[in-house]
């Protein structure tokens, strides 16, 4: 009873904030924001490690602010800067290939930093077109 209690609270939300991200690692379920992903580490804010109420609310409102002010790309921790600090003690770091994502988002910051070429366009010019003389 108690864990279909705690599976409906993370249902909800999750409706309601969409930027929480749903997961398994060793028999343990996960609810928060995922910081980064890459192929070897998850790393997580996790929200039922916050038991502060006010810090929770203070959580959500930035992973609101997060969600709906950025481009998604970028982690919350770079995107909010040092107003996210406090949180840091609740990002715990998972191996990428135990941890299974049920839903939500996931961050990763590699998609991001795509390499740009830049390309010159070059045209010759016939000089006597130039200079009919």
């Amino acid at each position: 009873m108690k864990e279909e209690n705690n599976i409906s609270h993370q249902q909800t939300l999750q409706n309601r904030f969409p930027f929480l991200t749903y997961g398994e690692y060793a028999g343990n379920q996960y609810l928060g924001i995922v910081q980064n992903s890459d192929m070897q580490l998850l790393s997580m804010y996790v929200y039922s490690d916050i038991h502060d109420k006010k810090l929770k609310i203070l959580f959500l409102k930035y992973g609101d602010i997060w969600w709906w002010e950025s481009n998604r790309k970028i982690p919350i921790n770079i995107f909010m800067k040092s107003q996210f600090k406090i949180f840091k003690r609740y990002l715990k770091t998972f191996s990428r290939k135990k941890f299974n994502v049920l839903q939500g988002p996931v961050i990763s910051i590699q998609n991001y930093s795509q390499k740009r070429i830049k390309r010159k366009h070059i045209q010759l010019i016939n000089p006597k077109i130039i200079n009919p003389n």
